[in-house]
């Protein structure tokens, strides 16, 4: 999956860092507030991404829904409505609340699904599990997994897992494939499994 990562040396990015938050507490510039959390996460060794950069370069799949889903890391389910005005909204039931906490809303201009107004495209895929060696210690409701989805029910490839900054702004905490067993418990749900 490529993640439209920025990058730089840990070293070079605290003191872009330490810069930032002198500015910050100057002047206290939105700008400046995200350059700081950025340089921030990658002076702790993450990569940082720009959401709607990342999806675009993701692509999208015959049905005109875009390849690559995100949505918190607590929710349940994902649901994906691509607006033919180049909109696009991930959450955890078919038809969220713009604003609702389980709601991820991201601009993918120039992106026309199909023809016609209003939302044209939805989908459902099933989220990845996290494994333990990677989950975080606090509440994962802080936290949001980016994986390629399959709208189809089908199980999930190539999670992350992703900490907000601001705005579409992500460090990247971690990247795994999903080993057999992860892919053979996810899809027993998908048949309505055993206990």
């Amino acid at each position: 999956m490529n993640l439209a990562e920025t990058r730089m040396e840990p070293a070079i990015a605290r003191v872009k860092y330490l810069e930032y938050r002198r500015a910050v507490r100057e002047r206290h510039q939105q700008e400046d507030v995200l350059l700081m959390r950025g340089y921030r996460a990658i002076a702790q060794g993450k990569s940082v991404i720009a959401l709607s950069q990342t999806i675009r370069a993701g692509g999208y799949d015959g049905m005109g829904l875009p390849k690559l889903a995100v949505i918190r890391a607590d929710a349940k389910e994902c649901h994906v409505l691509s607006h033919a005005g180049g909109r696009c909204r991930f959450a955890n039931n078919r038809w969220p609340a713009a604003r609702s906490r389980y709601t991820v809303n991201v601009s993918l201009a120039g992106f026309r699904p199909a023809e016609g107004t209003g939302w044209e495209r939805t989908g459902q895929a099933i989220l990845p599990s996290i494994p333990p060696s990677r989950r975080p210690a606090d509440d994962l409701g802080n936290y949001h997994l980016l994986w390629e989805a399959e709208w189809k029910r089908q199980l999930p490839k190539d999670p992350a897992l992703l900490k907000h900054i601001s705005g579409e702004f992500y460090a990247v905490l971690s990247v795994w494939d999903l080993s057999e067993l992860e892919q053979l418990v996810l899809g027993m749900g998908l048949k309505g499994g055993g206990d």
